[in-house]
């Protein structure tokens, strides 16, 4: 399973612009642990990595598309996604991810696993709604859940009794 991590050797890589591409399917989402709720995936990843002296920028491209279920009518729905990510690659003493967009790579690293922000890139832009076109109608006719208004006046007898323990 290892052969579907996402890795970019950048050593031995000339200072400048170089362009990796990676073809993303269903093998590389078993790597994660997680309920995934598309399916089929044919994804299509281009990184461009522009190698300085000191450090490193990765512009990472993800494009393709996924099956969803349309939360409707519950048959498949296909999306396509077109997303960029920008990540500065700067080395330290010690690996750190906690910051966004720059990763913090030791200096004998010779690679670095672009499978993480991949995976997030794509779960981050799965829409919340999924619906058909045949079925927006269907969906605006759903009845909406409205918040029930509670009487703040209303006082509950038992609670009362209560409260005269307090006196």
């Amino acid at each position: 399973m290892e052969e579907s991590r996402v890795l970019l050797k950048f050593s031995g890589l000339k200072v400048g612009k170089h362009q990796f591409q990676y073809k993303i399917e269903q093998s590389f989402f078993d790597l994660f642990e997680f309920d995934q709720d598309f399916s089929s995936p044919k994804l299509e990843v281009l990184v461009e990595l522009e190698k300085k002296e000191n450090f490193m920028v990765a512009s990472i491209g993800l494009s393709g598309e996924v099956l969803l279920d349309c939360d409707v009518c519950l048959e498949s729905l296909s999306h396509k996604l077109n997303e960029d990510l920008n990540l500065i690659i700067r080395f330290a003493e010690e690996f750190d991810d906690s910051e966004e967009e720059i990763l913090l790579l030791p200096f004998n690293a010779y690679q670095v696993d672009l499978s993480q922000y991949i995976y997030e890139l794509t779960l981050l832009n799965l829409p919340l709604k999924r619906v058909h076109s045949s079925c927006k109608d269907k969906w605006e006719d759903l009845p909406q859940i409205q918040p029930i208004e509670q009487q703040k006046d209303s006082k509950d007898p038992r609670w009362e009794k209560l409260n005269d323990l307090y006196k």
